[in-house]
Parts: structure tokens; sequence; C-alpha cells
């Protein structure tokens, strides 16, 4: 706009201020001199301090954004690594579920060796409660119970 062309024949370019008149009868035109900001929207430093805080604005907004958006992405994030976690503790959990089962068959005595001998336990108290005088009555039924022990401890150690 600070230039228009004039009709001379060398094609030099004029001013505006020095452009003929070129507009046909009948045409509504506006001459602009000088700068048509400053009379438009008030001098340039305040216009200066416009378009900054439309900046500042602008700066703000992208960063509400963006902070918007991580925060979905880091939500998602999240949840993908606790479902991963989820099914890690699952499948820890079975395997150890698994193991005590395991452990547990192995560790837990088949009998004790004294329920086998139930009887010959029962016989020899009784015997010594009937015999308080002489004990030595009770000696076979002793006898006895040491002989279910000694096959209880036999059989055990082939296992």
């Amino acid at each position: 706009m600070g230039n228009t062309q004039g009709g001379s024949s060398d094609g030099a370019s004029l001013a505006m201020n020095e452009a003929p008149n070129i507009v046909p009868d009948g045409y509504f035109g506006v001459r602009v001199s000088g700068s048509p900001i400053n009379g438009a929207l008030g001098d340039k430093k305040e216009l200066e301090k416009i378009i900054e805080a439309a900046k500042e604005e602008g700066r703000k907004e992208a960063s509400r954004e963006f902070q918007g958006e991580l925060a979905k992405v880091a939500q998602s994030v999240y949840g993908n690594v606790q479902d991963q976690l989820d099914q890690i503790q699952e499948k820890q959990a079975a395997a150890s579920k698994s193991l005590i089962e395991s452990i547990k068959d192995k560790l837990a005595p088949s009998s004790s060796p004294m329920m086998y001998c139930k009887d010959e336990k029962a016989t020899v108290v009784n015997c010594y409660k009937s015999n308080l005088d002489a004990p030595l009555e009770c000696a076979l039924k002793v006898d006895a119970l040491v002989a279910c022990a000694e096959n209880i401890v036999k059989n055990f150690s082939k296992e």
C-alpha cells in the first residue's frame, strides 16, 4: 500500500502522495497518509502492550492445554502399568499358592507315629494303672509298644 503504480511511460513507481488520478469517474477512493495503525488503534506503545498481553494469554492457554494433554497421557500410562502390575501379581500369587500346596504336602506328616501305636499305648497306660505295685507285669505290653514304634521308624525311613 505504500506505493501505487503510476501511468508514466518510463515504468517508475510514484509515492502515494504523488500518484496521478487514475480512478475512473464515479468510484469513491480514500487516500491514506502516515501510519494507518497509529491512527486506528492508538499509539504504538499501547498496541505493543495489547500484543504482548495477547501473546502471554496464548502462552498460558497453550500451557493449560499441554498440561491437560500431559495429564491424560500420564493417566493412560499409569493405567497400563497398573494393569500390567495386577497381572504380574495375579501370576505370582497363583505360583506362590501352587508352591505352598506342594510344600505343604511334603512337610505335613502322613500321620504321627503314636497314631499307629495308639492301641499299644493305651494298653501300656491301662496296665500301669492296674498294676501300680507291680509295673514289671506290663513288660510284654511295653515291648509291643516299642516294637510298633520301631516298625514305624523303619517304614518312615524307607520313604
